[in-house]
């Protein structure tokens, strides 16, 4: 099935929280978080991996020179994440089989996380159609989300997202418990830098000022 799934990678928030800068170029250990994540997506071995940017898409599409990755430019950020979602299920073909949908400012994210991600969706009930990690009450990412949702999400204006959704369809829904750390830690506010620090001994730079 891998050769018929993609990847997508959502790097196009305005981090309003974070005084605006853009968090997707954070490094850890000299690599961009943006493009860590992409290469994560990569590794999996789905057939396309697309990348929505927003704000800084510039300098967000430097850091992803030399990966095999289509770049679509949400012109409209500030309209929200499902902006980001609509443009980027439209990029990718219509035959895809499955689509692993991950964060841009993820930092503990590895290649072996979306793997697991991955396997749960394969092991997924019967007529699940959306996988997404879980911790106690935590929700995590990435998810992965069957055809027929890939098809319903792609024909819609306005697909609906998130905790919606998923109450309008409890029983295409597979909640997959995980102790992972790496899917519930993102990046929102300048405390979450800290924090990431204190307890997980990981330090991100902001990429020098161009």
């Amino acid at each position: 099935m891998l050769e018929h799934s993609a990847g997508l990678l959502l790097a196009a928030g305005l981090a309003s929280r974070m005084d605006h800068r853009p968090k997707a170029l954070l490094l850890r250990d000299g690599v961009s978080l943006v493009r860590r994540n992409a290469l994560a997506l990569l590794r999996l071995g789905v057939k396309d991996v697309v990348v929505v940017v927003g704000h800084h898409a510039t300098a967000l599409t430097q850091a992803l020179v030399g990966l095999p990755v289509k770049i679509v430019h949400n012109l409209q950020p500030e309209a929200g994440q499902a902006q980001s979602l609509q443009l980027g299920l439209k990029s990718l073909d219509s035959d895809c089989q499955a689509l692993v949908i991950a964060l841009a400012d993820m930092p503990l994210l590895e290649a072996a996380d979306v793997q697991q991600v991955w396997h749960a969706f394969e092991s997924r009930p019967a007529g699940a159609d959306f996988v997404q990690p879980v911790r106690g009450d935590e929700v995590g990412n990435p998810v992965v989300i069957a055809a027929r949702l890939f098809h319903e999400w792609r024909a819609s204006s306005s697909p609906m997202l998130g905790k919606a959704w998923q109450q309008r369809n409890p029983s295409r829904v597979h909640h997959w418990p995980s102790p992972n750390p790496h899917f519930f830690v993102d990046l929102d506010t300048p405390e979450d830098l800290l924090k990431l620090q204190t307890q997980h001994g990981i330090q991100l730079d902001w990429p020098p000022a161009s």
